[in-house]
């Protein structure tokens, strides 16, 4: 199956402590918000685990940031009947500007073995 990968551009409005859930597993989310209409602004929670949580250090509040993703599903089975996760992985970014103005210049690295406009505003 093909891997759904995606380059998203935003602004960085939230970013997260990594998490450690097992010894094998850790995550940090981070939040963009892409404007592509400033009247409704969207937001998009972003995961990097494991080894990628790194990527964030040094990334400010306000910092525009080109994000690559990949688009990931789960289906999940309860009692109740069966439910459905996205999520969007990033493995790295690249920094446009810094939230003070500054220009940056370096990306991370690339990825491991281990993307109709109406009047409603979602």
């Amino acid at each position: 199956m093909e891997q759904l990968s995606l380059d998203i551009t935003g602004v960085v409005r939230r970013i997260d402590d990594t998490e450690v859930k097992s010894e094998r597993f850790q995550k940090r989310d981070f939040v963009l918000e892409v404007a592509d209409d400033p009247k409704y602004p969207q937001y998009l929670l972003c995961t990097c685990v494991n080894k990628k949580t790194d990527i964030l250090d040094g990334i400010s509040l306000g910092s525009l940031l080109k994000a690559r993703i990949n688009l990931q599903g789960k289906r999940k089975e309860y009692k109740d009947g069966i439910r459905y996760f996205n999520s969007l992985s990033c493995w790295a970014v690249d920094v446009i500007s810094h939230g003070d103005g500054a220009q940056a210049t370096s990306t991370q690295p690339a990825p491991s073995e281990d993307y109709i406009q109406d009047d409603i505003p979602f």
